[in-house]
Parts: structure tokens; C-alpha cells; sequence
């Protein structure tokens, strides 16, 4: 295998591969990647068993073949490499040669190959049926719903992200996500009906969501599809295939109150301001605060005996009940920096419910948190 390639076209594809080879497995595999040559087009792929990428990228062929290499190692001899067209070239096939293609540079790297027989394919996206979504839309979902985290956990509903289409209510497109102190739900509505044959919502992969987030960053559409039992996104020659998650996602709409006719409204600057002073003097030993909701003010205390204390009052819209709850401030501010309005509304029924919360202009992106007991 021997073929010349534009650097930052190279550097773009392996960057991409970057989250899923450098996960830890019991596979040494997985921290590669395979290049293979298609004609004039040269394509990168890795897997970590439950998530795969490949992607193809114009090159100058000069003799095709395959050849399997760490991937952090090719990415971090390339991604500074001080030629801007590169030259790989399989040497008997133990090493593989990465060059300056002109001849008035001179770099020369030799790294190991791997074994390329070990890679397997997730699944075969020929003939797939592939339903269009704007790309910006679909990644400002994950990222709202990514805020709950990838614990260590090997739990579906905690791991995961549920996604349902609701075809009969207005083509809606909803992601959940909980960490079981919180949950956040992200509705968005797309135009032309999808037909997605999905009678009930499944389950992906918070990986490999993470690892799609990357090839949705350019924007214009994507297309997703599903095949045995993977979620596949494909946008121009890149796609993401990874494996659904097994499990029960809990029902949601238990988890979310019924309407609460009390409401607060606060200024999101002023309000993420005074939860990140707080946030001082918080630590894994002592991470409540108390709200202290009054009709025309919130006075917020954080009380640690290992660090000390604090209390601030800021303006608020309030309708209810005066009472004192506690919250874990770093679940707010998670959200909230998600939320582009510049008013926040909260739902808050008491000191045992959940609180609500949601951008006044952006109602279809809730967060539900637990109270803390102090």
C-alpha cells in the first residue's frame, strides 16, 4: 500500500477516531486504526466493539492494500507533520512509512503495524434505508443531553440516552437522559414526516453519542438510520455505527411532575453568576445549597464546616409559598449553560418535589432535579 494524501484531510479523519481508540478495552485492537485504500479514495476506520467510524477521503493511489496502526501515534505524528501533503507506504508489511510527499522536506517516521485480520465490521450499511436531519439540531439535542454525564456505570438508563419519534404528535423528535438525581428532556420538531419504523424509543450509547457529537460540528444534514440493533449516522463520507443499549428506560413522565401552577422567574446571568460563587464552597463532603424562595427575592446559603459559609440575594418573579430547599447547584448550572434564553423559569411545587426548570423561550428543553436532604 503506498498513496499520498493532503495532510489536513488526513488529520481530519483520524482526529475523529480519536475518542473511540483511546478507550480502555481488553482488546489492543480497538487502540487502532485500519487504512485501507478504494481506488482513489483512501478510508479510516476504528472500533471499540460498540462503536465504529470510517470515513473515505480523496488520495493519490499509487498501490492499494491495508495497513493497521496505533492511532494516537499516527494522529501525533501527523497532526504537526511539516509537510502539507503526506506520503504512507506499507513497508513489507510490519512498518508503515509516513514521508513528506515533496522533495524538499525531510521527515521521515517508521511506526509498527498491528495486525489487521482483528477488525471486525459492525454492520453493513449497504442498501439501508437513511432519514434526513438537520445536523446542528441533532447535536445541540446530544449536547443538552449529555450534561447528566457517563457515569461508571453499566446500567442502559444511566449509560444511555432514550430516543423516541413521536410521529403523531406534530412529528416530534425527543432525547432523554438521567443520571438518577436529574433528568433532562430535549423535544424538537422536524417538518416532513421520517416514517421511522420505531414502535417504541431505544437506547444509545452516551460514547458513542460523544463520538457523533464530531460529525455533526460542520452542520448542513445527516442521515440516521437503524440495523440490527445499531444506530447508524452517516453525513457526506463519514459514518458513526453504534450498538443500541439493552435495558428498560425508566418512564420519564413519572419522573416529571404534573403542572405546578408556582412559578419563579430569574435573570439566567445574574442566576448561574450567583451558583458558580456558591459552588466555592461546595465539596464531595457538603454539595447542597439552600434556596430560601421568598415573593420578591431568592436568598441562596452554602454552609461547609470544612471550608465556611455564605448567603446572597437576588431579585426574583415569584408566585408561591414562602419555603427553604436544597439543591445540588452543579446540576443548574450543567443546564443552564445549555439554555440560551435570558430568562429562567422554574416550577417549584415544595421542598420534597422535584424542580422544573426551562428557558422561557425554549419550553421544550426541561431539567428535572431531585432536592437534596440537608
Amino acid at each position: 500500500m503506498k498513496f499520498v494524501i493532503e495532510k489536513t484531510v488526513l488529520v481530519k479523519g483520524v482526529s475523529k477516531i480519536q475518542g473511540i481508540t483511546n478507550r480502555k478495552t481488553d482488546f489492543p485492537i480497538t487502540a487502532s486504526v485500519l487504512i485501507r485504500t478504494h481506488g482513489m479514495n483512501v478510508s479510516v476506520y476504528a472500533t471499540d466493539l460498540e462503536t465504529g467510524f470510517e470515513g473515505f477521503y480523496s488520495a493519490d493511489v499509487e498501490t492499494e492494500g491495508q495497513v493497521a496502526v496505533l492511532s494516537k501515534k499516527l494522529f501525533e505524528i501527523i497532526k504537526d507533520f511539516p509537510s502539507d501533503f503526506v506520503q504512507l507506504e506499507a513497508v513489507e508489511g510490519k512498518m508503515l512509512k509516513i514521508s513528506a510527499a515533496d522533495n524538499v522536506t525531510k521527515a521521515e517516521y517508521h511506526i509498527l503495524c498491528t495486525n489487521t485480520d482483528d477488525f471486525t465490521i459492525l454492520t453493513n450499511i449497504e442498501d439501508m434505508v437513511f432519514y434526513e436531519l438537520d445536523a446542528l439540531t441533532l447535536k445541540d439535542m446530544i449536547d443538552k443531553t449529555l450534561v447528566t454525564g457517563i457515569p461508571d456505570d453499566e446500567r442502559a438508563h444511566l449509560i444511555g440516552l432514550y430516543l423516541e419519534i413521536l410521529e403523531d404528535e406534530k412529528n416530534i423528535i425527543r432525547m432523554v437522559a438521567t443520571d438518577g438525581h436529574r433528568l433532562i428532556k430535549v423535544d424538537r420538531t422536524y417538518e416532513i414526516s421520517m416514517n421511522i419504523p420505531m414502535k417504541t424509543g431505544v437506547i444509545l450509547s452516551k460514547k458513542g453519542m460523544t463520538d457523533l457529537l464530531k460529525l455533526l460540528e460542520a452542520g448542513g444534514q445527516v442521515e440516521i438510520g437503524f440495523r440490527e440493533n445499531n444506530f447508524i449516522a452517516k453525513k457526506d463520507e463519514e459514518t458513526i455505527v453504534s450498538r443500541l443499549l439493552e435495558g428498560d428506560f425508566p418512564d420519564y413522565n413519572e419522573v416529571i411532575p404534573e403542572e405546578i401552577e408556582t412559578r419563579l422567574k430569574v435573570s439566567k446571568q445574574s442566576f448561574v453568576a450567583l451558583l458558580k460563587r456558591m459552588l466555592i464552597l461546595t465539596n464531595d463532603r457538603f454539595r447542597a445549597i439552600v434556596f430560601h424562595l421568598n415573593s420578591d427575592k431568592l436568598e441562596v446559603t452554602a454552609t461547609n464546616p470544612e471550608i465556611g459559609d455564605s448567603k446572597e440575594e437576588i431579585p426574583i418573579d415569584y408566585n408561591g409559598n414562602s419555603f427553604e430547599v436544597a439543591f445540588n447547584p452543579r446540576f443548574f448550572i450543567d443546564s443552564i449553560n445549555e439554555i440560551k434564553s435570558e430568562l429562567i423559569v422554574m416550577k417549584i411545587a415544595n421542598e420534597k418535589e422535584p424542580c422544573v426548570f426551562f428557558g422561557e423561550e425554549d419550553p421544550d428543553y426541561i431539567s428535572v432535579i431531585m432536592p437534596m436532604t440537608v
